[in-house]
């Protein structure tokens, strides 16, 4: 049985993200409560293919795997042993993490028309050079999405103000939750990298890709460079020691969270919601003047790895 986004693999769909007028998240997930139902009057014999595995938004928590019997499911799937829509509606609706800004967005080009892959792919494929990509990062609401992601590369710097999301793993998904999909995006890598990060993207609906370059740190002025250390836990203990001066930050979502956190004071906040919490707390600077957004956003550097 095909389940698309009803059923995964230990877990179930979201009933945050149905987009449907006039139904709260609490009726949409009482109408998969009731599809859930009839799944499990299926022969417990019956292999399960799910629309999404592990590492993707659309679940809270899906288990690895391309597919799984039913009988397995009922067993290792937290989401089946409910008896009323009720309880079921309370559990699936508690720790939900932020929706990803792009998927919205992808709604609603669906619902206008489809668009042709190979062409947004050739559109958006593009080798730049250093010139054509400063060009395009002049534009408005361009950014950087630094897409090299290992530690070597990282180790030398970055620059101020991109985002540096590796292209592995779960890339997409931060993508999808941290970035505005009606942005226009430079990714720096190199071709066979920024080809597939590309591909990628596209078909969570960022169609606006302007290009990449490998760009090496040399390229750049000194001043647009920023290097940020490793925290050790020598050196999460010594912060912790100095609350005035220092915020240790969780950025882990809520059901990464629950399954232990380091012990002592620190802020727990998903890495969804960060930059609008950081806007919300920097508003006013110790000067009084008001922190315009792209000033907050700018200053802002996301290193994402699992």
């Amino acid at each position: 049985m095909f389940t698309g986004d009803t059923l995964f693999l230990n877990e179930v769909g979201r009933p945050d993200l149905a987009v449907k007028s006039g139904l709260t998240s609490k009726d949409l997930a009482f109408l998969l409560y009731n599809s859930l139902e009839k799944i499990k009057k299926l022969p417990s014999h019956t292999k399960i293919y799910p629309g999404h595995g592990a590492g993707s938004s659309c679940g809270k928590n899906i288990g690895k795997g391309d597919f799984c019997t039913l009988e397995t499911q009922k067993h290792s799937n937290y989401a089946l042993k409910f008896h009323n829509p009720e309880s079921f509606a309370e559990e699936i609706l508690r720790g939900m993490p932020t929706p990803p800004q792009y998927f919205f967005n992808v709604v609603a080009k669906n619902k206008k028309e489809p668009f042709q892959f190979e062409e947004a792919l050739a559109k958006a494929n593009k080798a730049l050079s250093v010139a054509e990509f400063k060009e395009e990062l002049a534009q408005r609401n361009t950014h950087i999405i630094d897409i090299r992601g290992s530690n070597e590369e990282y180790n030398k710097g970055v620059i101020k103000g991109a985002y540096y999301i590796g292209n592995f793993g779960p890339f997409a998904n931060y993508v999808g939750l941290l970035l505005d999909p009606t942005h226009n995006y430079l990714l720096i890598g190199d071709k066979d990298l920024a080809e597939d990060a590309i591909k990628r993207l596209i078909r969570i609906g960022y169609l606006n890709i302007k290009g990449y370059n490998k760009f090496p740190l040399s390229d750049w002025n000194q001043k647009d460079i920023i290097k940020y250390p490793h925290a050790t836990l020598h050196d999460l203990k010594k912060a912790q020691q100095n609350e005035n001066d220092y915020t240790i930050l969780d950025v882990r979502n809520k059901s990464e969270y629950d399954t232990g956190v380091f012990e002592g004071k620190l802020t727990q906040i998903p890495i969804g919601e960060l930059e609008q919490k950081v806007l919300e707390e920097l508003m006013v600077d110790s000067g009084g003047k008001l922190v315009s957004q792209q000033q907050v956003f700018s200053s802002l550097c996301f290193r994402l790895s699992c």
